[in-house]
């Protein structure tokens, strides 16, 4: 019974942290970081890296300019071992033609180079609006799904429906579903 409540309390923080109306799937982020007095911001690339140092960790942003701020391509965290910086994890962005998020890849450092581990597909109508979000699973040797999100739009562009769907190995199995319900007033 536990694990049932704690299964439906995810999904619906989940829910209410990635499916309001004004969800923004651009990734546009602004030109300029703020940051607490604890960090500095080197530029070591003016046209595409910005590392923000801490003690004993970094992040280095690699980011394709746009005229309203920046796609973020990779985002990569580095710890220090005492004598130099030590890769952590990265996350690789990949957008389309209209700068909408099509891939999030999600790497950890193995011995030597970066191994997969998670990757997000998005998948766009023709109006832009994200119609599926998929996650799966990198085990070695191939892509394993883990679960989707369908999204079902009306005339007007606005969300009415989701769906979430977990993979059993075989198929898709329902999982939950969201119909947004909306009184019209004359």
């Amino acid at each position: 019974m536990k694990s049932i409540l704690a299964i439906i309390a995810f999904i619906l923080l989940f829910s209410l942290h990635n499916f309001s109306q004004n969800k923004n799937h651009l990734k546009v982020l602004p030109n300029r970081f703020t940051t607490e007095n604890n960090y500095e911001i080197y530029k070591t690339n003016p046209d595409s890296i910005e590392a923000f140092n801490a003690k004993d960790s970094r992040t280095i942003i690699n980011k394709t300019q746009l005229e309203n701020g920046f796609l973020l391509i990779d985002y990569i965290r580095q710890s220090w071992n005492g004598s130099a910086w030590v890769n952590e994890s990265k996350d690789s962005y990949t957008y389309d033609g209209s700068n909408k998020l099509t891939e999030k890849l999600y790497h950890s450092w193995g011995d030597s180079s970066w191994d997969k581990s998670e990757m997000y597909s998005f998948t766009y109508n023709e109006s832009l609006n994200l119609t599926v979000e998929l996650k799966q699973y990198w085990n070695g040797f191939t892509w394993i799904n883990r679960h989707k999100y369908s999204f079902i739009y009306d005339v007007n562009n606005n969300q009415i429906e989701w769906l979430l769907r977990f993979w059993n190995d075989s198929a898709w199995v329902n999982g939950a579903k969201h119909i947004y319900l909306s009184l019209i007033h004359i």
